[in-house]
């Protein structure tokens, strides 16, 4: 696992898709669109940042001015064979359903 520090555009802070460009810019990774990226509560649970909304909701939670995610890249369709395409629902691969992150096929 990797740590790094950035600093956030002030305007930009509530922007859910700002986030997801800095962080594959940071790291260097070619796509934003692939990313899953959580908080930790204070109950120390992991709570999946989906919206703006759940930004703003982890923001508000942030400790000694330093926001802490953890992210991850998950899997997408062109870049894992037998994956899922977009479209109608259906199986996958060898016809049998499967489960991908934050995917139900």
């Amino acid at each position: 696992s990797e740590v790094r520090r950035f600093l956030v555009d002030d305007g930009a802070t509530t922007s859910l898709t700002y986030l997801l460009h800095k962080l594959a810019n940071v790291f260097q990774w070619k796509r934003a669109d692939n990313l899953a990226v959580r908080w930790q509560d204070e109950d120390n649970d992991f709570v999946d940042i989906k919206t703006d909304e759940d930004l703003m909701e982890a923001l508000s939670s942030c400790v000694g001015g330093v926001f802490k995610v953890y992210v991850s890249v998950t899997s997408s369709s062109d870049s894992v064979p037998g994956g899922c395409g977009s479209g109608p629902r259906r199986a996958c691969g060898d016809g049998a359903p499967q489960v991908h992150p934050f995917v139900t096929c």
